[in-house]
């Protein structure tokens, strides 16, 4: 039983990112090549490994409408890309939701997560690329695949999760088009797991907007905490191992763009455009907090001013 428990926690510490995670400075490319694969990813560039050891026991799946890097170490998802589009949204917008939770069947049997794991553990089954961006049917039976969702904190799902995946969609819809990518960061010594399936430490999303030339980034503990940390690419890339948009510039890459974290709290910086007649009233940030489900120390990142204006001053300053 000793031995069972060394070898089961070495494999653990393999696909968790320490903070010496950077000791071997090496680059490892995914190798997508599938056209249907590349089409999610900006220019085609799918990310790099630079944890050489995230890589083991990975699959690229190719769905319609997003790209998966699925680990069979974790079972679970370490990213999922999508290249979202204002037209694709609002389709979207239009098509009634319909669980349909499955196995993924291209995984081998051994590698894949099942009902079964989730079923009685507490954690809500959690999306990386969210059923809501899915335009649809296929793409949206799609997304339920066990191959693109995580054990997710319910509160943390349901709550500052579920706003700031609004908020991306609202953004997306006003600039035409985005590059996202949302995935699954196992830090630390303390990795839990349920079933076969490990409970990823933290969850972040960044949304890419190639017009603008700027990449907004959302880092969020998987616990109840309602925190969501908004950080550079540079500072993302450096937390998880991976290269996510290899093909960006390192200016980019370091710039720090403060997004929404919902689409109330958008429209009251001006960061994104009100759609109704009566405009929201500037309250305090007291009612917010209770209002949004994110943390105090969360909603005071973001700035007044409007994103927009701030990705363009970001692009232009010195």
């Amino acid at each position: 039983m000793f031995l069972r428990y060394l070898i089961l926690s070495s494999l653990v510490l393999n696909v968790v990112i320490e903070s010496t995670a950077f000791a071997d400075s090496s680059s490892h490319t995914s190798q997508s090549t599938h056209p249907s694969c590349l089409e999610n990813y900006y220019q085609g560039d799918a990310p790099n490994f630079i944890n050489p050891a995230l890589s083991r026991g990975t699959s690229e799946l190719c769905f319609d409408g997003f790209t998966v890097m699925y680990s069979g170490i974790t079972r679970t998802p370490l990213w999922s890309a999508e290249h979202l589009t204002r037209d694709r949204l609002e389709r979207a917008e239009h098509l009634p939701r319909q669980n349909n939770f499955h196995e993924e069947n291209q995984l081998p049997f051994d590698q894949r997560a099942t009902l079964g794991d989730y079923k009685g553990s507490g954690f809500d089954r959690g999306h990386m690329s969210p059923n809501g961006d899915m335009g649809t049917r296929e793409q949206q039976f799609n997304s339920f695949s066990l191959a693109n969702i995580v054990p997710q904190n319910s509160y943390n799902n349901q709550n500052p999760w579920r706003l700031l995946e609004e908020a991306t969609r609202e953004l997306v819809k006003q600039e035409g088009d985005a590059y996202v990518i949302t995935g699954a960061a196992f830090r630390g010594n303390q990795i839990r797991k349920i079933g076969n399936v490990l409970v990823p430490s933290d969850i972040y999303k960044v949304v890419y907007f190639p017009r603008r030339q700027a990449a907004g980034v959302y880092f969020s503990p998987n616990d109840a905490s309602g925190q969501v940390n908004i950080i550079s690419l540079a500072e993302l890339n450096e937390k998880i191992g991976l290269d996510l948009f290899p093909s960006l510039p390192a200016q980019i890459k370091q710039q720090r763009i403060n997004m929404p974290l919902s689409t109330k709290m958008g429209i009251r910086q001006g960061e994104i455009h009100h759609r109704e007649t009566n405009p929201l009233t500037n309250e305090g940030r007291n009612d917010q907090v209770k209002y949004y489900g994110v943390s105090a120390s969360s909603q005071t990142q973001a700035a007044a001013r409007g994103l927009l204006t701030r990705m363009w001053k970001a692009l232009w300053q010195n």
